[in-house]
């Protein structure tokens, strides 16, 4: 069995406005590891979650090849979890109902209704919502309904869970807090996680590279690795020069802000 879970060959991706294609990726190459936390950065309208949405199988490839474990990707699969910005919980739906709504009719029924309340429970245990089974969303932080969201994902246990800004909504300390619960979670879990965000800082916190992408149409203008011991200070002249090299990709050497304030 291949290292890599998921590979993307000469990747493009075009979208139809008023009759004319327009390019939003451009030969896409990529490789990521099984177990690998992977990071992708780049500018508003560069395609980042265009290019998650398409290994999700949500969005069409125009030319180019996603493989996942070495087969080609036509459509969504319950091998690929997908976190959105926005919870999308069902307001009707307890906290333990959101979550069992990740697994299949087929897996529940495989289970038994004993078994799959077991598993339910334990996926509330990992992001840390025991005590809060039986509350609805509304009853719920934003940082809460996102762990929900997190555990939904998880439940299925998926080879790959995508992460496309799920943090980009909260405050400062509760998306500083969702980095540490969801670094937590990957280690424990092992799961191979690919995120999209526009916070360099958080790239650099939680992945083991950083994937740059260039303006419209995007390119990979840069693959970074990061290796960094555990756990990671921002203040800390390792991540500072990270933070430096990822800065060059997008503006010119004396413009990079001596404080890294983004």
């Amino acid at each position: 069995m291949s290292d890599n879970i998921l590979e993307i060959k000469k990747l493009n991706k075009y979208f139809d406005i008023d009759g004319q294609p327009v390019q939003v990726l451009k030969d896409i190459d990529l490789e990521v590891k099984r177990g690998e936390f992977v990071c992708i950065v780049g500018f508003s309208g560069c395609g980042k979650s265009t290019l998650l949405r398409m290994i999700s199988g949500l969005e069409t490839i125009s030319d180019g090849e996603i493989l996942v474990n070495g087969k080609p990707v036509t459509g969504p699969g319950f091998e690929r979890g997908m976190i959105f910005q926005e919870p999308r919980l069902f307001p009707w739906k307890k906290v333990k109902d959101n979550i069992a709504y990740g697994l299949s009719n087929k897996r529940k029924k495989e289970l038994g209704k004993e078994k799959t309340a077991e598993l339910i429970q334990e996926y509330v245990k990992l992001v840390n919502l025991e005590g809060f089974e039986n509350a609805y969303p509304r009853q719920l932080s934003g940082g809460m309904q996102q762990r929900v969201s997190l555990a939904r994902s998880l439940v299925s246990d998926p080879d790959i869970l995508l992460l496309d800004e799920p943090f980009g909504a909260l405050d400062a300390i509760t998306r500083m807090n969702m980095q540490k619960e969801t670094l937590r979670i990957w280690k424990e879990d092992k799961k191979t996680m690919i995120l999209v965000t526009h916070d360099i800082d958080e790239a650099i916190y939680l992945g083991q590279k950083v994937v740059v992408l260039g303006q419209r149409p995007g390119t990979i203008k840069k693959v970074i690795d990061v290796n960094l011991s555990s756990p990671r200070q921002r203040t800390s002249i390792e991540f500072s020069e990270i933070r430096r090299k990822i800065y060059k990709e997008f503006i010119e050497e004396e413009e990079i802000p001596t404080d890294y304030s983004i």
